[in-house]
């Protein structure tokens, strides 16, 4: 008999690799003779580095980071050199796990550590980038790790702002352009098992802030923060984040690790577990746009010189006929030439 058995982690209790193991020495003290294959499985939160480690093999390594708080730390991360691949758990470097509930201030919480390991990754070399968003203390919307990466979020005054969510309503203007170059050629993916959006009421403050330790009243400012965040990126970096699904992982990190492409958009190659993008690639003017209304005009041209040449058929009808066909209700080109409509009409 072959068993399969693939567990996620059991959460504060047994890794996904520990509960693989372990299953499988159950079903082997069960049905002696059977053979039991385990593979750890991971959602994108703790686990991730051991499930991707044991299927990809790979190294662990070690770096310095800020903790959820603000406070130095060291955190790892899967190091895969073959294949110059980085895996990053947020919840590492930035997880809830890491602030005992006493101490949990959503407010105040970054994702920091999170942009200080992928720094160092891009430094040893990454080429590929792959972050679990699970698991994250943090509601900051990914700001803290757009810092560590090279962003400026400044006020009014054109000062930077501190770390954490609570300082966001004053956010004035977001300068990434340190970011582009940092992550130039570098692939980033981001790993969520959630479609929650930034904002409203299924956003990320309103469903994930209570697990963090945010009051009711919390909440409603975290939403505020997130919104002027997300207006923020859309009119300085060309991103939109608010009501994207899958946007309110992580503290509303996920956008911000994966955004939509655009010739602004940071960082300069991304994807995520739905798609990827890259934002050095520049995006099809809007509608509104000269260059896409121009753009249609000619597409719009060529389709009535096509029609009229019976480029479609190839068949070349006489005017006569065209205007009688473009006066019809259903104003559609017969599919077959001349001839054959000829014959059909004497049957």
């Amino acid at each position: 008999m072959k068993v399969l058995v693939a567990p996620n982690a059991f959460k504060g209790s047994l890794s996904c690799a520990d509960a693989a193991r372990a299953m499988a020495r159950g079903v082997r003290s069960a049905l002696r003779g059977a053979r039991v294959t385990a593979i750890p499985v991971a959602d994108g939160g703790d686990g991730l580095i051991d499930a991707l480690r044991a299927a990809q093999g790979g190294a662990l390594v070690s770096a310095p980071a800020h903790g959820p708080l603000g406070e130095r730390r060291r955190a790892s991360y899967l190091w895969i050199s073959g294949k110059r691949t980085a895996v990053i758990e947020m919840a590492r470097a930035s997880g809830l796990a890491l602030v005992a509930p006493a101490r949990r201030r959503v407010m105040a919480a970054t994702t920091r550590g999170t942009g200080d390991l992928m720094r160092d990754a891009v430094r040893r070399g990454a080429r590929t980038i792959i972050v679990g968003m699970g698991g994250s203390a943090s509601n900051d919307g990914g700001a803290g790790m757009a810092r560590a990466l090279g962003a400026r979020l400044l006020d009014c005054d054109g000062r930077e702002l501190p770390d954490g969510a609570a300082d966001l309503p004053r956010l004035c203007s977001v300068d990434a352009r340190a970011v582009r170059t940092l992550l130039s050629g570098v692939k980033v993916i981001a790993l969520s098992d959630v479609t929650n959006p930034l904002l409203g009421p299924k956003g990320s403050a309103r469903v994930f802030g209570p697990q963090k330790g945010a009051s009711p009243a919390q909440v409603r400012a975290l939403d505020r923060a997130l919104a002027v965040w997300a207006r923020a990126l859309h009119r300085d970096l060309g991103v939109s984040v608010a009501a994207v699904p899958g946007a309110g992982a992580a503290g509303g990190s996920a956008r911000v690790c994966s955004p939509s492409p655009g010739p602004r958009s940071f960082p300069a190659r991304t994807g995520s577990s739905t798609g990827r993008a890259r934002a050095g690639r520049s995006r099809a003017p809007t509608s509104s746009s000269p260059a896409r209304a121009a753009s249609t005009a000619r597409a719009c041209t060529v389709r009535r010189l096509s029609l009229s040449r019976g480029a479609r058929t190839g068949a070349s009808p006489s005017r006569g006929w065209y205007r009688k066909a473009r006066a019809s209700r259903s104003r559609k080109w017969f599919p077959f030439p001349m001839r054959e409509r000829r014959a059909r009409r004497t049957r």
